[in-house]
């Protein structure tokens, strides 16, 4: 990945780092429908991430950051948009380690939405 970097046209961009855990402050309406949206997260969305995780292909990480957005947008769930967001962010500018940090928190803000 370094290696492609070089010949590759990309600036590096500043991305407010958001904590990987929601607030707690719900609006009813949304609380409503996290058992919905925990069900979507905890079937679909972990499956697909634990096969991206073997191969770590950069378009199926940048999908999958698309995936979480939108399901933050539908529900409007604001940590999911942001988390999705920052994910094809540093998928955008190649940021390995970033990458990987921000792929790898997936279950524990998972875990932390289950606490709500």
């Amino acid at each position: 990945m370094e290696t492609l970097i070089k010949y590759l046209p990309w600036k590096k961009q500043h991305v407010k780092e958001t904590d990987s855990k929601p607030v707690n402050n719900f609006p009813e309406e949304i609380k409503d429908k996290l058992p919905e949206l925990l069900k979507i997260l905890e079937k679909d969305m972990i499956n697909k991430w634990h096969v991206i995780q073997q191969k770590f292909i950069i378009s199926n990480i940048r999908g999958f950051g698309e995936e979480i957005a939108g399901l933050g947008e539908k529900y409007n769930v604001k940590q999911l948009v942001e988390w999705g967001e920052d994910l094809l962010h540093h998928a955008g500018n190649f940021d390995n380690k970033k990458i990987k940090e921000q792929f790898n928190s997936f279950l524990g803000f998972i875990d932390e939405i289950k606490k709500l």
